[in-house]
């Protein structure tokens, strides 16, 4: 969520809106947090029963989307954007969310 945080300010820097820079702050705060629990979650199931575990979450890590998207107005251009600004694609994806793994 680093690049988030950093695309946030970038927009502040240059001149962008204030607002959009702090909304922007809030949600990469937001899903640090979230990320924090749902990894220590998996972490401690891992280290109960491992083979379970990866059984378990492998369907979800394969065939994860983001919810709703493609409902959203101009959803389609905004995941081109957000894959364009590097923000989150399918590689950011696997190098932060599988390969730990």
């Amino acid at each position: 969520m680093a690049q988030l945080s950093e695309f946030a300010s970038e927009g502040e820097n240059e001149g962008g809106d204030p607002a959009l820079s702090k909304l922007l702050t809030l949600v990469a705060v937001d899903e640090r947090a979230h990320h924090s629990f749902f990894r220590q979650c998996v972490e401690l199931y891992l280290k109960h029963d491992r083979a379970g575990t990866l059984e378990q979450m492998r369907p979800v890590m394969n065939d994860f989307a983001m919810p709703a998207i493609h409902e959203m107005a101009d959803g389609r251009q905004r995941v081109a954007r957000i894959k364009e600004l590097e923000i989150f694609d399918e590689n950011i994806y696997y190098r932060e969310s599988i390969c730990p793994f």
